[in-house]
């Protein structure tokens, strides 16, 4: 892979990050003015079209038909439930503690990988995983005689979503890249409305 591509990956990564970013203190702004769903329906109704845009300009040709009906069914659902947990974390602790915690999602990504798609990870990737797991307990200052169980939601969106993201890496064998995304559109525009 050449430099030149490297250099606009990573200012890809930063311009994304720094967009999701803006998106996740805009929802905290406006969440006591809007019902989460709605906030849910603009967000994806907004990224359907900017996607929709892209394929226009691009001249793909998208087929609608999933080769995994029902693994595109349960992709959707968990990925509408991962984040309906994060916008709902959002509303009641801080957003460096819902991002630190969400940030968890890379650990069960590798364990998923490992189980289901027979990845290799060696011990590294397992030393790491068993410490950002001890980061994300800290993190959570768990005090079990008051514990607050709304703290886990950044936890379960982290883990729906890398099932979710699994199941997206099983399905892309078939399913190209732009009939997952407008599945997933679909499916939350469906789902919020």
């Amino acid at each position: 892979m050449s430099t030149d591509n490297n250099s606009k990956g990573i200012l890809l990564i930063i311009a994304a990050m720094t967009l999701f970013a803006m998106q996740d203190s805009l929802i905290k702004f406006i969440f006591e003015k809007a019902a989460l769903y709605e906030i849910f329906f603009g967000r994806y109704f907004v990224a359907a079209i900017l996607l929709f845009g892209y394929i226009k300009f691009r001249g793909q040709k998208v087929s609608l038909k999933t080769y995994y009906p029902f693994l595109t069914l349960v992709r959707v659902i968990l990925h509408f439930l991962a984040f309906s947990a994060f916008f709902i974390s959002l509303t009641y602790m801080p957003l460096a503690t819902a991002n630190a915690l969400f940030f968890s999602c890379p650990f069960f990504v590798s364990i998923f990988a490992k189980f289901f798609l027979k990845e290799f990870i060696g011990i590294r990737r397992w030393s790491a995983i068993v410490f950002g797991f001890i980061g994300v307990f800290i993190v959570l200052d768990p005090d079990f005689d008051n514990f607050n169980y709304m703290k886990l939601a950044p936890v379960a969106c982290a883990l729906c979503y890398s099932i979710s993201m699994t199941i997206t890496k099983i399905t892309s064998d078939k399913d190209n890249v732009y009939t997952q995304m407008i599945h997933l559109y679909i499916g939350a525009l469906a789902i919020s409305f």
